[in-house]
């Protein structure tokens, strides 16, 4: 709470943070405008992140609505102002994956465990996408923080 307060009073044009050692956010009223961690350097634009914010919440309600081409574009437009923007990766993904485009969903999995490894369900996500392929040894992935590997569906003979 006393870090949101404090990164609440350096809402400014943009703010650089040097060797992050934990995961802060910086947010506009009760909303996570971005998130500043997963890098030892990385300047943040505000007026970009609110930007990346925008067109995420209209991805969502596309995703919300079953429009996932719609949903694409906008977690696209996203990331195009947010390029470590590790959520608009994850629902793109998923919106990739309902639209049976497997290999762009398993790209955007991969891309968000780059940008943090320690999200276990972007591995179980990755995980499914890889069983719709049946690529059964990809699917179980075990998690770099061992948390255990994850269950997949088995195959059906």
């Amino acid at each position: 709470m006393k870090n949101k307060k404090l990164l609440q009073k350096l809402l400014v044009t943009s703010l650089a943070i040097e060797s992050l050692t934990f995961t802060p956010q910086i947010y506009l009223g009760d909303f996570p405008l971005v998130s500043i961690a997963h890098a030892d350097y990385e300047t943040i634009d505000i007026e970009r992140g609110a930007i990346a914010t925008q067109m995420f919440d209209e991805a969502h309600k596309f995703a919300e609505q079953n429009n996932y081409n719609e949903a694409v574009k906008y977690y696209t437009k996203a990331i195009q102002f947010y390029p470590n923007y590790l959520e608009a990766y994850n629902d793109r993904g998923f919106a990739y994956s309902k639209l049976k485009n497997y290999s762009k969903a398993i790209e955007d999995y991969t891309k968000a465990i780059q940008i943090d490894p320690n999200i276990a369900v972007i591995y179980y996500n990755r995980g499914i996408v890889y069983s719709k392929l049946e690529n059964y040894s990809q699917a179980v992935n075990p998690h770099p923080t061992k948390v255990g590997r994850f269950l997949v569906p088995f195959k059906e003979t």
